[in-house]
């Protein structure tokens, strides 16, 4: 029998009240809109990709939000 979610130790990690308990993960961007799809399929309806972080370079910003 699989423990409920719930119950890991590091469950609360996942609810930042800074961020009003989102959870933001990086992944390959290659996989990010057929990550966001499953989550979504699986009821995270909020889910999306919001952006893309890429190396350093003269711009001052390193995360590129993605619109739309």
């Amino acid at each position: 029998m699989t423990p409920e979610p719930s119950s890991h130790p590091k469950f609360a990690l996942l609810f930042d009240p800074q961020t009003s308990g989102g959870l933001l993960a990086g992944i390959p961007a290659e996989e990010a809109d057929s990550c966001a799809n499953e989550l979504r399929s699986l009821g995270y309806v909020a889910s999306a990709v919001m952006g893309t972080v890429a190396p350093r370079d003269d711009r001052p910003e390193i995360v590129t939000l993605r619109s739309g």
